[in-house]
């Protein structure tokens, strides 16, 4: 994905935390795209259930959005269970589970897709929200919503239909890329030792925040330089690589927290 614009909007201080805001961004084109394979790790810890309607069970869902971020509709979707999931029992909610999904849940500062799932003509799902069961729990992603259709359940022997709004996807998706591009920005803008520590990538009040203060009388000056940084490095169409890693330290052996550069989840420089 080519990002089109970014507009910087505000730079805020809050104690040692530095905020910038922005929003963005209006282009759909692709960038080029490099995947390399390798699972998440998984951490399995036994899941409560209170209903159950399956005769299959499965510990991970095939996380299809990852590959393919313009995977909008998926025929062939292997159903797996329907539960109900809640608190207690005034506040359960309807989970449709899948052997795979190309529906993003809400995770790494993005809120999730939404959609519908199908099956035929007569069973339709509203998915309303997407999450992973638990954090480092398991790879099991929970579709959100409500059954439209008369019938309240998919049938295991067919297929489900997914769809995914594709205008929420693409505007997530270009809202993210801006900010993982503002970490770059303040790179080349000098700021390298302002470690990104937050990313809010919702549509609505977007922003970054950065370890470290910026003297008042710098501020202005450096927005206008991230704004330039951030129109030069869009003009450059940079390469995006996505690499899923089962250990943090195949990515970033020497930027992890406790390492001997002091360093916090940083990236070396080079294509985002």
């Amino acid at each position: 994905m080519q990002l089109s614009h970014i507009i910087l909007n505000n730079l805020i201080k809050r104690k040692q935390i530095t905020r910038i805001v922005y929003r963005s961004i209006y282009c759909y084109k692709k960038m080029a795209s490099i995947t390399t394979e390798t699972n998440s790790q998984q951490l399995e810890e036994e899941e409560e259930e209170n209903t159950t309607t399956t005769a299959t069970t499965i510990d991970s869902t095939k996380p299809l959005y990852l590959e393919d971020t313009y995977l909008f509709e998926k025929k062939d979707v292997k159903f797996i269970e329907v539960r109900m999931v809640g608190e207690d029992e005034s506040k359960l909610e309807t989970v449709v589970i899948t052997e795979s999904t190309i529906f993003h849940p809400q995770g790494g500062g993005q809120p999730s897709d939404t959609g519908i799932m199908k099956q035929g003509d007569s069973v339709e799902f509203k998915v309303s929200k997407v999450s992973k069961a638990g954090l480092f729990e398991n790879n099991l992603i929970y579709h959100f919503g409500e059954f439209t259709s008369e019938t309240k359940t998919f049938d295991v022997e067919k297929p489900i239909y997914q769809i995914v709004n594709e205008e929420q996807r693409r505007r997530n998706a270009r809202v993210h890329s801006a900010g993982h591009l503002l970490d770059q920005a303040m790179r080349r803008a000098g700021k390298g030792d302002m470690i990104g520590t937050k990313g809010f990538h919702f549509p609505a009040g977007s922003y970054v925040e950065f370890l470290g203060s910026v003297p008042a009388e710098e501020r202005p000056q450096l927005i206008i330089d991230l704004q330039k940084h951030c129109d030069a490095l869009i003009g450059e169409s940079i390469d995006t690589i996505v690499k899923h890693v089962q250990d943090e330290k195949e990515l970033c052996d020497s930027c992890l927290p406790g390492s001997s550069d002091g360093a916090i989840g940083r990236l070396e420089d080079g294509p985002v």
